[in-house]
């Protein structure tokens, strides 16, 4: 169930500190995956993937919290247990606490309860208001159910016989030329549409910076080239043209995963899901951020 209340108050970062409480009181060492599905499903408003709130999360947003120097981990406020794990500290702890969360109780169940007792009290003016009304309603009802039966039958003759006729306009517009009533064809199991850049969006998916991206873990130049299909001694417009088919590759998969509604399969079994390729972008976008000074070292390369 989503959490609504003090919504407002807290910013992204201590709302995947809150969904990282939550597992600690749950099973105390947990995944990325896990948190990104907590903080989904109890901040849908802040965390559900744009266009599909309900029904995806953007894992991009969640985990940008939990990396990086003022991330959850950067702050002390998680650590990483191994390379898919993590658990909340004593300090991130008590943070959480002092944002409202208690331990075994649902985050801000206290401030959504409301006083009965005035609802209690009024209970009694509110009925006799209502009578009056309920009593008329009632007595139409009966008056309805009381109509004479032959009031009704015509009209309900008068139904079925059009629905006969149109049933038998039906069958003859379906009809071959011998008469006999036409067959519908068994429906064609349509094959997968086929990307044609499966291979390079799978490498792109299972590189090492995907991966500690997944991970939480700290993404170095190298692994961003890498990421990217060039290296450091790369001329510019190599890095030109390379940046310009990488942001071609992800662009076209996002439209064929939403056209088809499907996931891109790359060797068969490897899927890569809208999700995945939202996620992909929004670190692309980052890591240009983050090594743009790197990046225009290798632009001004001959």
């Amino acid at each position: 169930m989503a959490i609504e209340a003090m919504n407002d108050e807290l910013t992204t970062l201590k709302k995947v500190l809150i969904a990282a409480a939550m597992l600690d009181g749950d099973q105390q060492v947990f995944t990325a995956e896990d948190v990104i599905v907590r903080a989904w499903r109890s901040f849908p408003e802040s965390f559900g993937l744009s266009g599909y709130r309900e029904e995806h999360p953007d894992s991009n947003r969640v985990l940008a919290k939990l990396m990086g120097s003022l991330g959850l981990c950067g702050r002390g406020w998680l650590e990483q247990t191994n390379t898919k794990t993590y658990r909340l500290t004593n300090a991130g702890r008590k943070m959480a606490k002092s944002l409202g969360w208690t331990p075994g109780v649902p985050f801000g169940a206290q401030s959504a309860t409301k006083p009965v007792a005035p609802v209690v009290a009024a209970k009694e003016p509110v009925e006799r208001a209502v009578a009056p009304a309920a009593s008329a309603a009632k007595e139409a009802v009966l008056r309805a159910v009381a109509e004479p039966a032959e009031r009704v039958a015509p009209a309900v003759a008068r139904a079925v016989e059009k629905k006969d006729a149109h049933a038998k306009e039906r069958l003859a517009a379906s009809s071959l030329p011998s008469g006999r009533p036409a067959t519908t064809a068994a429906p064609v199991a349509s094959e997968p549409v086929p990307f044609d850049q499966a291979a390079m969006l799978s490498r792109i998916a299972t590189s090492v910076a995907s991966q500690k991206f997944a991970r939480g873990g700290m993404i170095t130049f190298d692994d961003a080239c890498a990421f990217w299909g060039i290296s450091r001694t790369s001329a510019g417009d190599v890095l030109v043209s390379r940046l310009e088919e990488f942001e071609d590759v992800l662009g076209r998969a996002e439209k064929h995963v939403r056209k088809t509604g499907a996931p891109v399969r790359a060797n068969g079994r490897f899927e890569v899901t809208l999700t995945t390729v939202v996620g992909l972008q929004g670190l692309h976008r980052m890591l240009l951020q983050r090594y743009q000074r790197e990046l225009d070292v290798i632009r001004a390369r001959d």
